[in-house]
């Protein structure tokens, strides 16, 4: 996982789907919702891609949710959803 503060090295290769991130939540903001799917091998740089976006978000008012994939979780393939909608930010949210 990746934490504030640590050195992390250039992020390269990543211009487009930096590119596409924005563009689905501005999107999504003018009414149109979305979903966004990082999907990928171990260790091609999904985390740090999503970390990198998150990082430049304005204050804008969004509830970002993150659900993952767990390898113990292969044989429930809602496991990222039943993740998401379990978290509480989900739920108070919804209440706004």
């Amino acid at each position: 996982m990746l934490k504030p503060g640590k050195p992390r090295p250039i992020l390269v290769g990543r211009r487009e789907a930096l590119e596409l991130l924005p563009s689905r939540l501005g999107s999504a903001l003018r009414g149109r919702g979305q979903v966004v799917a990082v999907a990928g091998e171990a260790g091609i740089g999904k985390s740090r891609l999503v970390f990198e976006w998150q990082r430049g978000l304005s204050s804008t008012d969004i509830l970002l949710l993150e659900g993952r994939c767990h390898p113990h979780g292969a044989s429930l393939p809602f496991l990222p959803v039943i993740e998401i909608v379990s978290k509480r930010e989900f739920f108070d949210y919804q209440a706004k």
